[in-house]
C-alpha cells in the first residue's frame, strides 16, 4: 500500500510539473498577469507535493524521529501556504476578471497577512493545533474564491479564461472537501498517521489538477498553432505582421469571431479587436472581408 502512494505521488508531481511547463508556454506567448500569478500559485502546490512525497518516505521507511519530521513538516508547509495564500487569491480574482484594486486589493492584502500571521504565530506550536486553525479556513477561503471565479467567467463574456472552467470547478468542490478533512484528521488520526495521510490527499488533489491542466494547455497549444494557416511568409514580412498578430490571423483565416479567437488565446476580445485594428492599417484594408481577400490574391515580388 505505501510502495503504491509513493508512486502515485511521483506520478503526480511529475504530471504537475509537466502542467506547469506547458502553462508556461501558454503564459509565454500572451503574458496574461492572471496566467503568471497561476504559474507561481501552481509550481507552490508542485513544491508541496514534492516535499510532502519526501516526509512520507522517511515517516514510513526510515527511522526518522517524529518529532523532528512533524516540526519540518510544519514548517515548510507554512512558508509554501504564505505563497499559495498571495498569489491563489490573486489567480482566482484575476481569472474571474475581477480589478485587483479598491476594496478587492484591500481584501486579498488583509487575508493574505491574516493568514500569514497565524501561520507564523502557530509555528512552533503542535502540527494538530495548525490543523485545526489554519488547514480549514485556508481551504474555505480558497473554495469560496474558486466558485467565485468559476461564476464570474461561466457568466461572463471574458471568452480568455473560459478553459479555465473545469480547473475551478474542480477547485471549488476540492477545497471544500479538504477543509472539513482538515477539521476531521486530528480528530480521528496520531500524528505520524496524519503526515502520511496528508501526503496521500495531497498527492490525490495534484493529480486530479495536473490531468485537467494538461488537457487544456494541450488544447490551446494545438488550437493557437499557425502552420497551415495558408498566410504566405512573404506576406508577414512585407506587411511587418508581428508573431501575435499572425495568430490572430491564422484563427480568423479559419472563419472564427473575435470572441471565439479571443477564447483560444487566452486573451481578452478586446485585445484581439486591437489586433486586427493595426493590421487592417498596415495592410490598407477596412474589414476583415477585404483582409481575407487580400491575403488570398497575394503574390510575392517577382513571382
Amino acid at each position: 500500500m505505501y510502495q503504491f502512494v509513493l508512486w502515485f505521488n511521483m506520478i503526480g508531481f511529475t504530471l504537475m510539473f509537466a502542467s506547469v511547463g506547458l502553462s508556461y508556454l501558454v503564459y509565454d506567448r500572451n503574458r496574461a498577469v492572471w496566467l503568471r500569478d497561476y504559474l507561481v500559485y501552481a509550481a507552490a502546490y508542485t513544491v508541496w507535493l514534492l516535499f510532502a512525497t519526501w516526509v512520507f518516505f522517511r515517516a514510513v521507511y526510515l527511522p526518522e524521529p517524529l518529532p523532528h519530521l512533524t516540526l519540518l513538516f510544519a514548517r515548510v508547509r507554512a512558508v509554501i501556504s504564505v505563497v499559495i495564500a498571495v498569489y491563489g487569491p490573486l489567480f482566482f480574482f484575476r481569472c474571474g476578471g475581477f480589478e485587483i484594486r479598491g476594496t478587492v486589493k484591500a481584501v486579498v492584502a488583509a487575508v493574505a497577512t491574516a493568514i500569514t500571521a497565524i501561520i507564523v504565530v502557530l509555528l512552533f506550536a503542535p502540527i494538530r493545533v495548525l490543523g485545526y486553525v489554519v488547514t480549514p479556513v485556508f481551504n474555505l477561503y480558497l473554495s469560496v474564491l474558486s466558485w467565485l471565479a468559476f461564476g464570474a467567467v461561466r457568466r461572463g463574456t471574458r471568452a480568455a479564461q473560459r478553459p479555465m472552467l473545469p480547473l475551478l470547478l474542480y477547485s471549488g468542490a476540492v477545497y471544500a472537501v479538504l477543509s472539513a478533512f482538515g477539521i476531521l484528521l486530528p480528530l480521528l488520526a496520531a500524528p505520524e498517521q496524519g503526515l502520511i495521510v496528508n501526503a496521500i490527499a495531497a498527492g490525490a488533489f495534484l493529480f486530479g489538477w495536473a490531468i485537467l491542466m494538461i488537457g487544456i494547455n494541450m488544447r490551446w497549444i494545438s488550437r493557437t498553432s499557425t502552420s497551415g494557416s495558408g498566410i504566405p511568409d512573404a506576406y508577414l514580412t512585407d506587411y511587418r505582421i508581428t508573431k501575435r498578430e499572425a495568430e490572430v490571423l491564422a484563427l480568423l483565416l479559419t472563419g472564427l469571431t473575435s470572441a471565439e479567437i479571443a477564447g483560444k488565446l487566452f486573451v481578452s476580445q478586446r485585445t484581439v479587436e486591437a489586433h486586427l485594428y493595426n493590421v487592417y492599417g498596415k495592410c490598407g484594408v477596412g474589414n476583415r472581408v477585404e483582409l481575407v481577400a487580400k491575403i488570398s490574391s497575394y503574390r510575392p515580388s517577382g513571382v
